[in-house]
């Protein structure tokens, strides 16, 4: 009676092990899908973000309103700021008015002691927390005494104003940081355009346009109709004739 026990332990012990491992291993792959995917969105972004250099460069160099590298990063660099203080504008007002709801909802309440990330008052009443504080260890990857602290609820009175709080003030933070994001990129599309701009390469040129210029010329066979008869004004009356 008591191996029977012991095996119906046992197995219950391996069911719950076989558990823990497959939710870690999960938890793994989310956690690895979603750096890859942060970091692929911040790639294609600051690409997307570096070719505004092209954009509000272009007629400046076709112009030749500068032509000289160090003109160039001058203007390059005085544009990326300006665009970036645009950029910045809109962040600014979100956290702004995150601030001043903060401020107003603590005056009525005073109680400045409260966290917009409280379990019962906060933003974390929406997702599940758990308790680790009476974690066990099941031999030999087990774990026991993981409680669930808090249930996803909605706030319904005057504490839900930690929602828009938290909204106002994550949307300001995040824009904001790919704001910087995005001068960096620039900033960095800036340098790269400096040395290929400027650059005595001659790799990048066909020198044969140089050489056949009757080629690339639409009016050539007109060109030597006429340098013909200039050389030869008898030989033209001839052939009219």
């Amino acid at each position: 009676m008591n191996n029977l026990s012991l095996i119906v332990l046992l197995s219950d012990k391996t069911k719950d092990f076989i558990k823990v491992i497959l939710v870690i291993f999960l938890v793994v792959i989310l956690l690895f899908a979603l750096l890859g995917f942060i970091g692929n969105l911040i790639e294609k972004t600051m690409k997307h973000q570096a070719k505004k250099v092209d954009v509000y460069m272009t007629n400046v160099v076709i112009s030749r309103v500068c032509d000289k590298p160090e003109d160039f990063v001058r203007i390059a660099k005085l544009k990326n700021k300006i665009c970036f203080y645009r950029a910045s504008i809109a962040p600014i007002i979100f956290g702004i008015i995150a601030v001043v709801i903060w401020v107003t909802y603590h005056l009525l309440t005073q109680n400045w002691g409260e966290s917009i990330f409280d379990t019962k008052t906060g933003i974390l009443s929406l997702f599940y927390v758990f308790d680790f504080s009476n974690i066990t260890y099941v031999p030999p990857l087990g774990f026991a005494g993981i409680e669930i602290s808090n249930y996803p609820h909605l706030l319904t009175d005057a504490t839900m104003t930690n929602y828009f709080i938290f909204l106002f003030g994550a949307i300001a933070v995040i824009w904001y940081i790919i704001n910087v994001q995005a001068y960096v990129a620039r900033h960095h599309r800036i340098g790269q355009l400096k040395k290929t701009i400027y650059s005595k390469d001659l790799s990048t040129i066909d020198i044969t346009h140089f050489y056949n210029l009757n080629k690339i010329n639409p009016y050539a066979n007109e060109i030597d109709a006429k340098k013909k008869v200039e050389e030869n004004p008898t030989t033209d009356i001839q052939e009219k004739l």
